[in-house]
């Protein structure tokens, strides 16, 4: 049961800018590409690295920045990325889909998820704006 209530609140942390997004590594596109952005925002948060993943937050996101508390969280569950697709894409607004496996600590329990990060441009650099379930879209 301690499990899953750990596993839980990590998610939560993850799926939620408030508690707080090469592949791996955060690659050297992340800005380039909205999914390139996503994808180095979640390895961000699944190394632990609160800088790098409010870096790729948008400086006007509604939510709010990664906090020491979330970063720690999500340092100790491995996400592991398994699929990604971008839904709409302008000039400056697009949607990312992000299906991703979330386990605990010891690896006996996982959880997957879908979430859909809303990503805005800011000096010419895609940055997370908003995300929120794939299934409330």
């Amino acid at each position: 049961m301690r499990r899953r209530a750990y596993l839980t609140a990590s998610t939560l942390s993850l799926t939620a800018l408030a508690g707080c997004s090469g592949l791996l590594g955060g690659g050297n596109d992340a800005g380039d590409d909205p999914e390139a952005t996503a994808v180095a925002f979640i390895e961000a948060l699944n190394d632990g690295d609160r800088e790098r993943a409010n870096e790729l937050l948008h400086p006007e996101t509604p939510g709010q920045e990664v906090t020491e508390e979330g970063a720690s969280q999500n340092a100790e569950v491995d996400i592991n990325i398994d699929d990604t697709e971008v839904l709409t894409s302008d000039d400056d607004v697009a949607e990312v889909r992000v299906d991703l496996t979330i386990s605990g600590p010891d690896s006996e329990q996982s959880e997957s998820h879908s979430i859909v990060y809303e990503l805005r441009t800011h000096d010419s650099n895609w940055r997370i704006w908003s995300q929120g379930s794939a299934d409330e879209q």
